[in-house]
């Protein structure tokens, strides 16, 4: 998703189902506990224009995500729990590579609203529908450092042959300290019937890997404790699409024979429009400012 001074750069197949709400301008590119990236490289700076910092107004990170629209963006339910309860406590900074000094590229957009999936569960099996979208209180403008993230279709499938990574300010080595450096590993994905059998030697009722789950995992490298709202993205033609949401993996990290598990993206794309479409239709203009 690196930035280009030709918003053209940025456009996304026109076949998105909803390209009226959603920009079909985006990024292009050349116990169980949450997620954060273990291994990988620092990303290049300011490459990965659709990755924001989720963190409370007092700039203390929480999680990962991704805008999609100048007013929205997805994230994992799971980061708003038993933290903050008003959407007020939030913000999401945009432009953002390294977290300690400022590059003056980044942006601040203040969170309006919270709203998690209507069937989200927090304790069942699999912590179903962990997915969640932000509503920012003034639109952002998109530059070449801040870009949509490129949405897959309904019809998109995702295997092992995908070119694929993940991203976040990680820990490096489950150090249980977060890295300042926006990160990224490369990785595969690992069918679902896989995915449930490995973690079906873990000895945690939640442990249930679901048709609306996405895993990915590499042998030596694996996510970890932390970066959870982050995204996989995989190449489909000249795009780099957002497919799933950061949500669980086990504890310890550097565990390959327990895949991370993500939140998938096509299941909730209906969602996502849904959501998009009511806030527009009741507040006109929401969306875009």
């Amino acid at each position: 998703m690196r930035g280009s001074k030709d918003a053209g750069q940025y456009r996304c197949g026109e076949a998105m189902m909803w390209a009226s709400i959603v920009s079909t301008e985006c990024a292009a590119l050349p116990g169980l506990r949450r997620n954060r990236v273990v291994g990988g490289n620092e990303a290049s700076p300011n490459h990965w224009s659709s990755v924001g910092s989720l963190q409370t107004i007092s700039s203390t990170y929480i999680c990962g995500g991704s805008i999609i629209t100048p007013n929205w963006v997805v994230t994992a339910a799971h980061c708003l729990d038993s933290i903050h309860d008003d959407a007020d406590d939030y913000q999401v900074v945009f432009g953002d590579h390294n977290q300690d000094p400022s590059s003056g590229r980044e942006v601040i957009a203040r969170v309006s609203r919270i709203i998690k999936h209507e069937h989200y569960g927090s304790d069942g099996p699999g912590f179903r529908n962990d997915i969640a979208l932000l509503k920012l209180s003034q639109p952002v403008q998109f530059t070449r450092y801040i870009q949509p993230a490129c949405l897959p279709t309904v019809n998109n499938v995702f295997t092992s042959s995908d070119e694929c990574l993940i991203l976040g300010w990680g820990e490096t080595k489950g150090t249980r300290e977060s890295n300042v450096l926006l990160r990224e590993l490369r990785l595969d994905i690992i069918p679902n019937t896989n995915c449930s059998a490995m973690w079906s030697k873990y000895p945690h009722p939640g442990a249930r890997v679901l048709p609306f789950h996405i895993c990915v995992g590499v042998v030596g490298s694996e996510t970890c404790n932390g970066d959870s709202g982050g995204h996989v993205f995989c190449k489909k033609g000249d795009q780099w699409v957002t497919v799933g949401v950061s949500s669980w993996a086990v504890g310890d990290c550097d565990t390959p024979e327990f895949p991370a598990v993500y939140s998938r993206i096509t299941s909730y794309l209906s969602w996502i429009r849904h959501i998009i479409q009511q806030d527009t239709t009741t507040t006109p203009g929401a969306a875009f400012g």
